[in-house]
């Protein structure tokens, strides 16, 4: 398991051949496979750094010694395993529902970090299209004036929902810049332990 302390990372697999990237995590976040924790074999998902990153790295017998060293340790670990939970489903829910539109919307809310320093190649697999479709969807936002956030909705993206579009945020108008073009500090780097199969 990995605590992130500093940059951005990504989990993604494999589908059809292709990368495709399942989501995003930044400082303060877990990055791990639930798989994998529980089953003890490969993850089914890798994970890679993509901005300068630093992190905290806990095997799972070391998670397991602090878990049981008191029940005020055990309680946090099953706390982060309830939030994780309910971000894979919050995660599962968006797939389902949103389409690519209001997924970049969401992530617009969430993370708007990881748009304005990720590739755009990265951020059209998470939303599941091509790069020539995520620019029509991002014109679309350019065009319509939807809210561009500049902050996440909430306290915590594990115990609240994203804030609505329609709360008072800077509006994106036409011929506005919406972000930055995507800066990299260094090349990405697989880090942990990265195995999928194709």
């Amino acid at each position: 398991m990995y605590i992130i302390t500093k940059g951005i990372w990504r989990a993604y697999h494999f589908k059809n051949g292709e990368e495709a990237t399942a989501w995003f995590a930044t400082p303060g976040e877990l990055v791990f496979s639930v798989w994998g924790y529980i089953s003890d074999e490969p993850s089914r998902l890798s994970f890679e750094s993509m901005t300068e990153s630093e992190a905290i790295c806990l095997s799972k017998e070391e998670l397991h010694r602090h878990f049981n060293s008191s029940i005020a340790m055990a309680n946090l670990g099953r706390r982060m395993l309830e939030n994780f939970i309910l971000l894979y489903e919050n995660w599962l829910m968006d797939l389902w529902k949103k389409n690519a539109f209001e997924r970049y919307l969401t992530l617009l809310d969430e993370y708007p970090e990881v748009i304005q320093q990720i590739p755009m190649k990265y951020i059209a697999s998470y939303l599941g299209v091509t790069v020539q479709s995520s620019s029509s969807v991002i014109s679309r936002i350019t065009r319509q004036g939807f809210p561009a956030a500049s902050t996440r909705g909430g306290i915590s993206r594990f115990t609240t929902l994203p804030a609505p579009i329609t709360a008072p945020w800077p509006i994106v108008t036409p011929g506005s810049t919406l972000t930055p073009a995507p800066i990299h500090t260094s090349s990405p780097t697989v880090m942990g332990r990265a195995y999928s199969s194709p």
